[in-house]
């Protein structure tokens, strides 16, 4: 009903009219509402009357003029004879003349072969607007399907773009955490192989003094030369020391020191990052720390040794344990 009402009033005819036309034919459709429109056209204006030249005439003067009283409207561009400003208002709708004048002849009324005419050429018109509004309605549906496929088009990408970028970047970072366990062991394997000499050489010194004999010559460290080649490399203090924490559940946790920080401020921070731990973290005195290769425990009182002296620095990976404590 709505949609018969937008068409009445597009094609020119006043809302109250449309809607009186529609609630008069029962609201059966746009049809009988035309119908009934071409059978009722609106009221028109009573027109003013006309006026004459007041004042006293003399005898020898003519009669004023009347002025003339608008009966129709003409159209200029076609010639069509209007009876209202409504009926201007469809003509020019349809056709898209705008040029009208005012006439003094009165328009014959419509016989019923004219009535059933004009009603199919506006019908026809309706039509053909309403072809057009589909129209209109499928393209833009068209443009907006088009519209949401390129924005899914650009999510997808950006999705895409920002898995290989993490990609990329965790690949980085397990072969630096890679380099560093390597070089890491690489060490203690240094430092094992001088502790199992110092032992041996210890206990070659111990065998000979019990039995008598001579003790063996203890290695000679050849003495530094004065000056060093001039590629030797040099020996600089680490400036930071980056830790690998794992736990026995969730990701490890990575962070960085200082070297002459204690053991004590990697407790703290890892009690703070557990996996699962309440907001304030889980009692530093439920926390242990140890190296894996070698095997090492820390003990409270390596809490207070700084992470250089332990051998932690530039990197190391450690692995904690939650003890509750009751």
């Amino acid at each position: 009903m709505s949609s018969d009402l937008e068409y009445l009033v597009e094609m020119g005819w006043t809302r109250d009219h449309a809607e009186k036309a529609l609630k008069e034919t029962n609201y059966q459709g746009l049809q009988a509402a035309l119908e009934w429109i071409v059978d009722h056209p609106p009221e028109e204006k009573e027109p003013a009357k006309t006026s004459t030249i007041e004042g006293d005439l003399s005898a020898d003067q003519e009669p004023p003029l009347t002025a003339l009283v608008c009966q129709s409207y003409k159209c200029e561009d076609c010639g069509k004879q209007l009876k209202s400003e409504e009926e201007i208002q469809v003509h020019s709708a349809r056709t898209g003349h705008a040029n009208f004048s005012e006439s003094a002849d009165t328009v014959k009324p419509l016989t019923e072969e004219e009535k059933q005419a004009q009603i199919k050429r506006i019908s026809e018109y309706l039509e053909k607007k309403k072809i057009q509004r589909q129209e209109e309605e499928r393209v833009r549906q068209i443009e907006d399907e088009k519209r949401r496929r390129e924005q899914g088009k650009t999510l997808v990408s950006a999705k895409i773009k920002f898995q290989e970028e993490e990609m990329r970047r965790v690949a980085e970072q397990t072969r630096r955490e890679k380099a560093e366990d390597k070089a890491y062991r690489e060490r203690l394997r240094a430092e094992i192989a001088r502790d199992r000499e110092e032992k041996m050489a210890r206990a070659a010194a111990a065998k000979a003094e019990a039995s008598g004999s001579p003790l063996p010559p203890s290695p000679v460290h050849q003495p530094v030369a004065a000056t060093t080649p001039k590629n030797a490399p040099t020996y600089s203090r680490p400036t930071e020391c980056r830790l690998q924490v794992r736990t026995p559940t969730g990701q490890p946790v990575v962070a960085t020191f200082k070297p002459s920080e204690p053991l004590s401020a990697v407790v703290l921070y890892v009690s703070q990052q557990w996996p699962g731990a309440p907001p304030n973290g889980v009692d530093t005195r439920e926390i242990t720390l140890q190296t894996t290769f070698p095997t090492r425990k820390f003990t409270e009182e390596d809490l207070q040794r700084s992470l250089e002296d332990l051998g932690l620095c530039p990197s190391a990976v450690l692995m904690a344990q939650h003890k509750p404590v009751y």
